[in-house]
């Protein structure tokens, strides 16, 4: 999530020099969401359910989420072998869907709970959860209710976390892990990672 240009008659050029990067750097660079990467392996890419999930995509998710789209694959599949459902709290459809076709077999397996604001209903035991709300009082909320269940190892996912437009959302967050002992990993995508513990 970004904030609004100061200067919009600059936005077509920082397009243009967008686009000129990325015929320099062709695949090698990822741009989307904020956050650019140049010269990186994005091995990734390569492994077959996650290149097949995101050939699905339409063409403008495919190019600037595609690395937000990993570390939430990355996430999913790391917290496969702890005890307890995958959450996802106001998620987007298609976010699920990417990970169901990235994991064809290993969904069958797995418990998959959708949770919106108003759903009192939460799973005992939970190795598994994506932030999406984009909004402090209800993430902080979910988080409340949803701890509980939250196993020793699970992974959790808070979309645009370190996004400069929604700095109160993540002092708020980051004071709700810091009171627990956990401090969330702030990475590139805009994207906090947190290992429950």
């Amino acid at each position: 999530m970004l904030p609004p240009p100061k200067d919009p008659s600059r936005v077509a050029s920082a397009a243009r020099a967008v686009a000129t990067l990325a015929e320099v750097f062709g695949p090698r660079m990822i741009a989307g969401q904020g956050f650019m990467a140049f010269s990186r392996n994005a091995s990734f890419r390569g492994d077959p359910g996650f290149a097949e999930a995101a050939a699905r995509l339409p063409d403008e998710d495919a190019r600037f989420r595609v690395w937000a789209l990993h570390v939430l694959d990355w996430a999913f599949e790391s917290s496969a072998k702890v005890e307890g459902s995958a959450v996802f709290f106001g998620t987007m459809t298609a976010d699920v869907e990417f990970l169901a076709r990235a994991h064809a077999g290993a969904f069958e397996g797995r418990d998959i709970v959708r949770l919106g604001e108003n759903d009192a209903a939460a799973p005992r035991r939970i190795a598994f959860l994506h932030l999406a709300a984009k909004d402090a009082a209800i993430e902080l909320a979910a988080l409340e209710r949803l701890s509980s269940g939250l196993q020793s190892g699970a992974v959790v996912v808070v979309e645009d976390f370190g996004a400069s437009a929604l700095i109160e959302r993540h002092v708020a967050l980051l004071q709700f892990f810091r009171a627990r002992g956990m401090a969330p990993l702030e990475i590139g995508t805009a994207q906090g990672i947190v290992l429950w513990r």
